[in-house]
């Protein structure tokens, strides 16, 4: 992620949060949605956490803007139903084409298996399945937040799970539960019983 910030950085001529701000937050009409910690604490961003021995303790972490394209921005949850918009309508968002429905396709084209039963990798997406039907996901994580997409274009749904802690490193606390509650709704939305 942080070597794809400095390429859209040098290709753009942009700043990365100039060329996210420009070019995914404002066509998307993601208004809560940010680029700087700081600017997204003033509207709301809760205080981060980590898990110590299974209880979440409040993080204070100077903000790495190296990192801010392998993990730094912050969205609500309703901006974040634009976004996964983008995924399932072809690459628009309205009337407005930010992509291509042939490059879209490619971005959740299934190219390279994962080594993980049926998972592929596909630009940045996890390629898979929920119960037979055909999802695309990615997870993420700051030192001190989580999210988890899954989307099931064939149905036009899309799932979003944020936390405000992260414990990867912790199997039962960590990003393989949160992993859990994504998928778990999904497989309720296609109704399937949730693990």
């Amino acid at each position: 992620g942080t070597l794809l910030g400095m390429i859209v950085q040098a290709v753009s001529g942009q700043s990365y949060e100039a060329y996210i701000q420009q070019h995914i937050f404002d066509p998307l009409e993601m208004s809560n949605s940010y680029t700087s910690r700081a600017e997204a604490a003033q509207h709301g961003l809760p205080t981060g956490h980590r898990y110590w021995y299974g209880f979440p303790v409040a993080s204070e972490l100077p903000f790495d803007r190296g990192g801010l394209s392998s993990g730094g921005l912050s969205a609500s949850a309703q901006d974040m139903t634009s976004y996964l918009g983008l995924y399932l309508n072809h690459g628009r968002h309205g009337a407005t084409a930010l992509v291509s429905p042939a490059g879209a396709a490619e971005l959740q084209r299934a190219g390279v298996s994962t080594g993980l039963d049926g998972v592929s990798y596909a630009m940045g997406w996890d390629v898979g399945q929920v119960h037979g039907v055909p999802t695309v996901s990615h997870d993420g994580s700051g030192f001190d937040s989580h999210a988890n997409v899954v989307l099931i274009p064939d149905r036009q749904w899309g799932v979003v799970v944020m936390e405000n802690g992260e414990n990867s490193p912790d199997e039962f606390f960590g990003s393989r539960r949160m992993t859990g509650i994504a998928n778990g709704v999904a497989a309720m939305l296609i109704g399937e019983e949730a693990p």
